[in-house]
C-alpha cells in the first residue's frame, strides 16, 4: 500500500482507529462503504507478490463505488435530493437495511440523502413508529442477539462488531433493550442445545 499512498494521510489515522473520517478538511464524511473498502485495503494480509494486484482492484472498486454514489451516474439519472420526504424516508430505511449496522453514523445519513436528522425523524416515526436512532439501535440489537444466539460469537466480538468501546456498555445496551443480558441469551442457547 505505501507504494500507492505513499505518506501518511489524517484519514487513514482515523480509519485505524476506526472513527468516522474525512479526506480533506473540506469534504463530508467518508460514505460507510467507502470506509468499508478503504479498511479493507488497510487490513489486507496477502502475501507482498499478491498485494500490489489486490490494490489495484480495490482502487478501481473503490472509483466505481464513488462513481455509482453521484446523483448524475444513478439508473434513473434524478438526483435524491428531488425525492419527496416521504421517498427519501423509505430510501433511507433501504440504504440502512443494507449497511453493516455498527458503521452508520447519523451525520453520514444526512450527508447522503441531503435530509435534516429532524425530518429523517418525523418520517421514520410516520411509517415505522421510530425515530431513526431508535431504528439502528433496534437493527443493532436484532443483529447482536444473531451473532449470539446463532452464529456462537462472544460477547466481546459482537461488542467489538458493533464498534461499542467497552463490552460492558454493550452488556447494558443489551440488557436494557431485551430484559436479559447477552450472557443469560448464551447460557439459554447452551440448555437448549444440551437437551
Amino acid at each position: 500500500m505505501s507504494k500507492i499512498l505513499p505518506m501518511e494521510f489524517p484519514f487513514l489515522t482515523a480509519l485505524k482507529k476506526g472513527r468516522a473520517c474525512k479526506l480533506f478538511d473540506e469534504s463530508k464524511i467518508i460514505s460507510t462503504p467507502i470506509k468499508q473498502l478503504l479498511e479493507s485495503m488497510l487490513n489486507c494480509s496477502l502475501p507482498t507478490s499478491m498485494r500490489d494486484y489486490y490494490y489495484r482492484l480495490k482502487i478501481e472498486e473503490l472509483l466505481l463505488t464513488i462513481f455509482s454514489m453521484h446523483p448524475k451516474f444513478l439508473e434513473d439519472d434524478r438526483s435524491n435530493t428531488n425525492l419527496s420526504l416521504d421517498e427519501k424516508v423509505i430510501e433511507v430505511k433501504e440504504w440502512v437495511d443494507k449497511q453493516e449496522i455498527g458503521n452508520i453514523r447519523l451525520q453520514e445519513v444526512e450527508d447522503l440523502f441531503h435530509i435534516s436528522q429532524k425530518n429523517l425523524n418525523k418520517g421514520f416515526q410516520k411509517y415505522f413508529g421510530c425515530n431513526l436512532s431508535q431504528y439502528l439501535r433496534e437493527k443493532q440489537m436484532e443483529k447482536a442477539r444473531y451473532l449470539i444466539q446463532h452464529k456462537n460469537y462472544s460477547i466481546n466480538e459482537v461488542a467489538k462488531l458493533l464498534r461499542y468501546s467497552y463490552s460492558q456498555h454493550f452488556t447494558s445496551a443489551f440488557t436494557k433493550h431485551f430484559g436479559y443480558s447477552p450472557k443469560e441469551l448464551k447460557a439459554q442457547k447452551t440448555l437448549e442445545k444440551n437437551k
